[in-house]
């Protein structure tokens, strides 16, 4: 049966907004943005846990007891592991309380070394960057230790690379491409959704006379280009720093 499209129970998919667009168009806050991207997750992988149960044997009891002395079932292990797993990885967490388990887990550096320090770019256009662009590139490099250049000179793979272990991917514009060299509607736009889906930042840097969210442009050419900088949010505060100081 077809369904009323005048149906005020009916969920239009298209316009509702994902958890984490929620999150960050009603706090700002992309930290809580990247937990409650995690704890969605977690939801999800112990739903399909739920719902295979029987089929993998992980009904009854663990054999175990839990800090409160309570039976521990299988479930009740297996969803502590996914919800352990999937907030250490957000590292957006410092410590962990559970009670299945006796003591704190503790997230060592848990927002500093989350991401691994790679930056992607072609630094054979170093020279014709603006010197914001390279103030930050020569950061990455002078850090004690200095972060690790990556750089296959495809966004594909270089953007997919930098979800699989974080960090950062710039093609900043230059003197040559003052507008940027990536297409906007389709470079631009479908990496910079991917990434912010998977909690990280998609920013044009300075663009057109101020910083911007490149899912935010307006593009008025269908072969529009502009400057993409993605990657951790940290990673990505980095460089618009180097131009909120100048």
């Amino acid at each position: 049966m077809a369904s009323n499209p005048q149906d005020p129970d009916r969920v239009d998919q298209a316009s509702t907004p994902t958890l984490s667009a929620f999150v960050m168009k009603s706090t700002g806050d992309q930290e809580l943005a990247i937990l409650m991207h995690s704890i969605a997750l977690c939801c999800k992988s112990i739903t399909r846990a739920v719902r295979k149960a029987g089929i993998a044997g992980l009904y009854g009891l663990a054999g175990t007891d839990n800090s409160s002395g309570d039976h521990v079932k299988k479930l009740d292990i297996l969803s502590n592991d996914i919800m352990i797993s999937a907030l250490t990885e957000s590292h957006m967490c410092a410590v962990l309380v559970s009670e299945e388990n006796e003591d704190p887990i503790i997230i060592e550096d848990s927002k500093s070394d989350k991401a691994q320090n790679i930056y992607s770019c072609n630094e054979g256009n170093f020279d014709s960057w603006d010197e914001e662009i390279k103030r930050a590139v020569m950061g990455f490099k002078t850090e004690s230790p200095p972060w690790a250049q990556r750089y296959v000179g495809s966004m594909v793979s270089d953007v997919h690379r930098t979800l699989l272990y974080g960090g950062l991917f710039l093609y900043p514009a230059d003197k040559k491409s003052t507008k940027g060299k990536l297409r906007v509607l389709y470079e631009g736009f479908p990496m910079a959704l991917i990434i912010e889906q998977a909690g990280g930042s998609a920013s044009t840097g300075m663009f057109n006379g101020s910083i911007g969210r490149v899912l935010e442009i307006t593009p008025k050419d269908i072969h529009e280009r502009c400057p993409i900088i993605i990657g951790n949010p940290p990673f990505v505060e980095r460089v618009l720093d180097e131009y909120k100081k100048a």
